[in-house]
């Protein structure tokens, strides 16, 4: 699906589509086509393997949920997986997290999400106003949100900021995108990494 007719579907303002149409050149890729490479990430530290994110699994597109299968090609096994980070509560970021039965994928591994965020879905009316989508798709990512953390309310740890997953990752708030979006901060040795997630999102990368 081109961009336009995605960006029209979502409710954005009719301009912004031809404005990105127009502006978003990427080598090899057509003008109209935007890229949404936003790819889980695996870090394992000689004792902990901490999965941040899950993908969308098959919520949204039959060409998604490859997330089993690319572990598997990486070496592992879901039950080898011992923590599992939600930087925010969207569905392409949790549709990972239950099997096509509704079952916790990673069942023997400890569960994180801020304690911000899950207070925003589990609430009565979580108020997504300011989103510019349409009503059905907010209620979709309620529901789906909702659906997924009743399922699994037993398998979450609230954090805040500061808390640390496993040695070397610790929790840095960065609400925006959502109420309880959440970064990463990353140290090994002397090197640190800040994952954002959707705190930018685009092709181009952030240097310091």
């Amino acid at each position: 699906m081109g961009i336009s007719r995605q960006l029209n579907r979502l409710g954005h303002p009719k301009p912004l589509p031809r404005i990105l149409s127009k502006h978003w050149k990427v080598p090899f890729f057509q003008p109209i086509n935007l890229p949404l490479p936003f790819n889980p990430i695996l870090i394992g530290n000689g004792k902990d393997l901490l999965l941040c994110d899950t993908g969308r699994g098959k919520l949204l597109a039959p060409s998604a949920g490859r997330l089993l299968q690319q572990l598997q090609l990486a070496g592992y096994q879901p039950d080898q997986i011992t923590s599992v980070f939600l930087s925010h509560a969207h569905v392409d970021h949790l549709g990972g997290l239950l099997s096509e039965e509704g079952r916790p994928v990673f069942s023997s591994a400890e569960h994180f999400v801020h304690e911000r965020e899950w207070s925003f879905w589990t609430g009565k009316n979580p108020d997504l106003s300011k989103q510019r989508l349409d009503d059905q798709t907010k209620s979709d990512f309620i529901r789906l949100a909702q659906k997924t953390f009743g399922t699994m309310e037993k398998n979450f740890k609230l954090v805040a900021r500061g808390t640390s997953l496993i040695d070397g990752v610790v929790v840095q708030a960065a609400p925006g995108h959502t109420p309880g979006h959440t970064a990463l901060r990353i140290q090994s040795d002397k090197q640190e990494l800040v994952h954002i997630f959707d705190l930018a999102i685009g092709s181009n990368r952030v240097t310091s």
